[in-house]
């Protein structure tokens, strides 16, 4: 017997199951050819007829174990997929309930949340910073995580999503040129700012970059039978009922 059941890959809808260590996070890049327009994803117009909607084939994939609730913001990742606070001055740090003096010669300061260098509770980055911790800087290249990167021309839009979805983001309006927002809406579809049309991307797909995670969206279950009366070998055998168990992220 063969089923086929409907398992959307995003990890905020209670509804779904997410099981992306068995089978995996792909990741997709327009630049790469795997997010590809009119296949993948099409560009819809919004209620004043402005191409500024993206909506997506498949659900994009959010992991929420990169998501720091206390700061209600990604955490940044390192070469190797570890976990970071960073701060920066004017913030207050959780690790030493302080605030970093905003005239402090320091551009930031990060926190490991796997302690993956035990001698170091944390890596100040600045003026005056001893050699070695410039050097684990370059090497862990700590970043924030991104679920969703959108480009146009090589222009960063911003993500204003609010990804605890208890707020209805407001785009900004005035100047969208100079100000190029998106918000994800927890389905399949991107709101932006601005008209994706006015950057060719008929002509020059490269005008447009999009990067996003996914896995799969649905499984197959396959169910072996066997008899222990050769007086019913000659039936199929009918399954009225199951369970299907899957492990995957906290939702």
């Amino acid at each position: 017997m063969s089923t086929l059941n409907k398992i959307f890959g995003t990890s905020n809808v209670t509804t779904s199951i997410n099981v992306p260590e068995e089978f995996g996070i792909t990741k997709l890049d327009t630049l790469e050819n795997t997010l590809v327009l009119d296949r993948d994803f099409i560009l819809k117009q919004d209620n004043f007829g402005i191409y500024s909607i993206i909506e997506f084939t498949n659900v994009p994939y959010i992991d929420y174990a990169k998501y720091d609730y206390d700061r209600r913001q990604f955490y940044n990742v390192d070469v190797n997929d570890s976990l970071w606070r960073k701060y920066t001055p004017g913030d207050y740090i959780i690790e030493t309930d302080q605030t970093i003096d905003t005239n402090a010669h320091i551009s930031y300061v990060i926190f490991s949340m796997e302690n993956v260098l035990p001698n170091y509770d944390s890596i100040y980055s600045g003026e005056g910073m001893p050699s070695e911790s410039l050097e684990l800087l370059d090497y862990l290249k700590v970043e924030q995580y991104q679920p969703i990167t959108i480009k146009v021309k090589n222009q960063n839009l911003k993500d204003i999503t609010d990804y605890s979805f208890n707020v209805q983001p407001q785009l900004n309006s005035i100047s969208p040129e100079k100000n190029m927002e998106f918000y994800f809406d927890k389905r399949n579809r991107i709101y932006s700012n601005i008209d994706f049309t006015k950057y060719d991307i008929d002509v020059n797909p490269l005008n447009l970059r999009i990067i996003l995670y996914n896995t799969i969206s649905s499984v197959n279950v396959s169910c072996y039978m066997n008899t222990n009366n050769s007086k019913y070998s000659n039936y199929t055998p009918v399954v009225d009922y199951y369970i299907l168990k899957l492990t995957g992220q906290t939702l």
